[in-house]
């Protein structure tokens, strides 16, 4: 069965505007109306505008002669078509001046609107272009391709080199250590300093107690080993040869010899905890930082947020080999006090220190866990938190528990 006559001009209209935006048709629109001949005649510009914005709504069941005579020029709804041509002969007048319109210079390349005769229902297309144009269009279009392809690609390659040398693991080390290593090219790592005298002997026993004796402490263990201070100097002198490699002179010093003045005259490191003096009196502010119930007994990193919830916790008194978990407090900032960018690494034990020292100058250490930092934390003052895994006091794995940037 045949569809009808306004059902085949409807289909034709919508494929000829399918690909054309609206704001496109309703800016020419714009251009045709302002013309004078259309803006010198309130008759033809109202009908165009009518049919126009219709079509490009979809009314096209108002776009019928009846409908426009009524709507456009006030016809009485039963009026007799047949008998008053109003609106065919303003059609047709529109068409004309549409057609003069085009043929003025300079408009060929702007998009066409039509109304098509024996119908209301306007079409819109891009201007067509003559075979000599088209051509060489045409050629420009594949010059353009055979050159932007092989750029394309180079362009490609380039930002995956980028992107690998961003954030490969020795690119984040470097973008952790940038804003302490740009303030100066000396640095200090200043190391705790171990109490003078030692407070109590060492009970011999075996590490599982099978002897029958006390089982020795977590602090005599570090004692007899005399890790205390030794985890420190290890990881001083690892860290020392890291700078060195980074091209930063680096040399060691104990906290107790350390005074302001050199602190503010060199990039500051510090190592270690309650031994270091400067750890405790430049942290006092921080949101993380370190207390402790006795020298021998409970200590942990406290969150001054959260201040009764001692959930990162070592007790020195416990048995060695029974510890399972040490922490260390990793921050990196700008300290008001120094007027420097510093580092410190501090673990409640000495084992956690070394370990911290080891994170922070190793990639593949250091970039798994700086997948889980927040968006620019390269250039924020920042603070987290390192579980270590302790198996009868040396160390194991190591993740991340808590972050803060500000």
């Amino acid at each position: 069965m045949a569809k009808p006559q306004s059902e085949i001009k409807s289909s034709k209209a919508e494929q000829a505007g399918a690909s054309i935006p609206a704001a496109a048709v309703r800016e020419q629109l714009g251009r045709i109306l302002a013309d004078p001949l259309f803006s010198n005649s309130s008759r033809y510009s109202k009908l165009l505008e009518y049919i126009v914005d219709n079509t490009l709504k979809g009314k096209h069941q108002d776009l019928r002669e009846r409908i426009i005579g009524v709507e456009v020029f006030h016809r009485p709804a039963d009026y007799d078509t047949s008998t008053d041509p109003t609106v065919r002969v303003a059609a047709s007048e529109v068409r004309k001046r549409l057609a003069l319109y085009y043929k003025e210079p300079g408009r060929e390349h702007e998009l066409r609107i039509e109304v098509p005769t024996r119908g209301y229902i306007a079409e819109f297309r891009m201007p067509e272009q003559n075979p000599a144009v088209q051509a060489s269009s045409e050629k420009k279009r594949r010059k353009l391709w055979l050159i932007g392809v092989p750029a394309a690609a180079v362009i490609v390659a380039l930002i995956a080199w980028l992107l690998v040398v961003k954030f490969s693991p020795e690119a984040v080390v470097s973008r952790f250590w940038a804003p302490v290593l740009e303030g100066s090219k000396r640095v200090l790592i200043c190391i705790s300093s171990p109490p003078r005298s030692t407070t109590e002997g060492v009970q011999n026993s075996a590490p599982n107690g099978s002897s029958g004796k006390a089982p020795v402490r977590l602090f005599d263990f570090l004692r007899s080993r005399g890790d205390v201070a030794l985890n420190d100097v290890t990881a001083a002198s690892e860290l020392s040869s890291f700078l060195h490699r980074k091209g930063r002179d680096a040399f060691v010093q104990a906290a107790r010899n350390t005074v302001l003045a050199e602190l503010r005259e060199n990039s500051p490191v510090l190592l270690g905890s309650f031994n270091n003096n400067w750890t405790i009196q430049l942290g006092a502010d921080w949101r993380f930082q370190f207390q402790r119930e006795s020298e021998i007994g409970l200590r942990w990193i406290a969150d001054v947020r959260e201040p009764a919830n001692k959930k990162w916790v070592v007790d020195l008194s416990a048995p060695f080999n029974r510890v399972e978990l040490d922490y260390v407090l990793i921050s990196r900032l700008q300290d008001s006090t120094t007027g420097r960018w510093l580092i410190s690494v501090a673990g409640l034990t000495g084992v956690g220190t070394q370990i911290g020292c080891k994170v922070l100058t190793d990639p593949q250490t250091l970039a798994p866990l700086v997948k889980n930092f927040p968006e620019g934390w390269e250039s924020k003052n920042l603070q987290f938190v390192l579980a270590v895994k302790i198996i009868d006091g040396s160390p194991g794995a190591s993740n991340v528990v808590a972050i803060h940037t500000w």
